[in-house]
């Protein structure tokens, strides 16, 4: 039963590591250790935890204290495995007992060091304390003792490589990370900043896309995307590549510095560009508090009015499909602006698929343009040929739903969370009904993993283009963005009817 309850207690400690929990890992860890102090799992973990949270001090306290807690051991093994052998020298090998054999087996690895091993943890240190050629040299040893876990060991060293500024020695060791494991994305990332450093954008940028290939929810790649295309003179597409690594992990300061400058310099916007340095110096103190154990950045209390969810479907080449073979939808979260979007295609004088079964009220005035068969489209999709050069809407969560073989157009909306969840309340409210049980950063939780499903299927389809639409941007710039759906859709319809269709007093919901 002890051993049962001890397993329980370290399998969630490393599922609190694995969810990047550190802080709620660690007392775990300690009384284990406390408990166990010969089962240096316990100390290497907790020993990895600190170095996540950057707290080197503790982390070496804890090696050099696990090294003599070892060294206890070991002689204490010896020992009784001296003992052992004094007992057993009148047997031949072959007569032990499986007992026995299992002892001395068990003695033997209690008694012995491996000081590869060590130099690995010494390395793993040295490395964070930001010591990068002490690091190469323990590293270096290390290679015996991580045969099994070659690409790991390399990337660090790569990552030594590149804090000591020695391009081409990174660069190498990154490479030997993707010959053992081609879909590493941290190591086309080592490239991706190798390139960086040495001015090869266009290789760079080559090697951001890969790391996006193979995980696409990955902030650090988005940021490096967008610098490499900025350096690229791709100015628009910069703002859009770190604008989605923010999305990605509002807590970014390096992506709200860099946007900021981008905004000041490229379009002389001073209130973006005030609102990035705010919200850097913001997440620069939360990353603070958080290591000082006073927040816990899963918690996203205090994050939730930053969080715009949206999904995205990689660099798909454009449809080749004509507009008549074509079935336009408009998605999104409820209350995201699908129906101010809806309200834009018609005026603009696209047909719209639409049985008016749910009327205009004081929540939508100029009506939901809604088509029932659509919202049971997992289970009857006949529809669907009656929808080519249509447009209709269907929710977001509904996507994966729609058939493959076809073309579609896909208009998203995306809105801030902090209107999105007020304004559902607030129309579930006057419906009589009663809104979600969960809080909003649970609910946000929820929405966020729900679309990453539709991103990742979505992301099979063949036939599909997708664009994004900020609601606000929408009301705050409708001529440039009737103008960007317009030719989304193929250039032929009436942005001047778009613009006019967007009524800002119809706004149920600000920040």
């Amino acid at each position: 039963m002890a051993n049962t309850i001890r397993e329980l207690r370290y399998n969630l400690a490393r599922s609190y590591i694995g969810a990047n929990r550190h802080r709620e890992a660690i007392p775990i860890l300690n009384e284990l250790w406390e408990e166990y102090p010969e089962e240096s799992r316990f100390a290497i973990q907790l020993f990895q935890c600190h170095l996540a949270l950057d707290e080197t001090e503790s982390a070496e306290k804890i090696m050099e204290k696990a090294l003599g807690d070892k060294q206890e051991v070991m002689e204490q093994a010896r020992e009784e495995l001296n003992q052992l052998v004094e007992e057993l020298k009148d047997k031949k090998s072959e007569d032990y007992t499986e007992q026995e054999i299992h002892k001395l087996r068990k003695l033997r690895m209690k008694a012995t060091l491996n000081p590869d091993a060590v130099s690995f943890f010494r390395g793993s240190l040295l490395f964070a304390q930001g010591n990068y050629e002490e690091a190469i040299r323990e590293l270096d040893k290390a290679k015996k003792a991580q045969t099994h876990n070659l690409p790991s060991l390399y990337l660090k060293m790569g990552y030594a490589y590149l804090g000591l500024k020695k391009w081409f020695d990174a660069a190498c060791y990154f490479m030997q990370v993707l010959e053992l494991d081609p879909a590493n994305p941290d190591a086309h990332l080592g490239l991706c900043k190798t390139h960086l450093k040495e001015h090869r954008e266009d290789k760079a940028l080559d090697e951001a896309m890969a790391a996006l290939s193979l995980i696409y929810h990955n902030p650090q790649a988005h940021f490096l995307c967008g610098l490499a295309l900025y350096r690229c003179g791709q100015i628009t597409d910069a703002v859009k590549a770190i604008e989605t690594a923010i999305s990605q992990n509002p807590i970014f300061p390096n992506a709200h510095r860099y946007l900021a400058g981008i905004y000041y310099k490229e379009f002389q916007d001073g209130e973006k560009a005030a609102k990035h340095r705010n919200l850097a110096r913001e997440a620069q103190q939360r990353i603070k508090d958080f290591k000082a154990g006073k927040i816990d950045l899963n918690q996203n209390a205090g994050s939730i009015s930053d969080w715009v969810i949206e999904i995205n479907t990689g660099n798909k080449p454009k449809l080749d499909a004509p507009m008549e073979d074509t079935v336009i939808i408009v998605s999104g979260l409820p209350r995201s602006g699908t129906s101010m979007m809806m309200q834009m295609l018609a005026a603009a004088g696209i047909s719209v698929m639409t049985d008016g079964v749910r009327e205009a009220d004081e929540s939508n005035p100029k009506g939901y343009y809604e088509y029932e068969k659509a919202k049971q489209v997992g289970s009857d999709n006949s529809w669907i040929p009656d929808a080519k050069g249509k447009f209709v809407k269907i929710v977001a969560q509904l996507l994966p739903k729609l058939p493959s073989g076809q073309p579609y157009r896909i208009i998203f909306m995306q809105r801030p969370l902090s209107e999105v969840i007020p304004s559902q309340d607030k129309l579930l409210e006057r419906l009589g009904k009663k809104g979600s049980k969960l809080t909003p950063e649970k609910l946000a939780e929820t929405y966020q993993k729900q679309l990453k499903q539709v991103e990742q299927v979505l992301n099979y389809y063949q036939d599909i283009e997708v664009l994004p639409i900020n609601y606000n941007d929408a009301i705050a710039n409708p001529k440039l963005i009737a103008t960007q759906v317009n030719e989304f859709l193929g250039g032929k319809w009436d942005e001047k009817a778009m613009i006019t269709a967007i009524d800002p007093s119809l706004r149920h919901q600000k920040s």
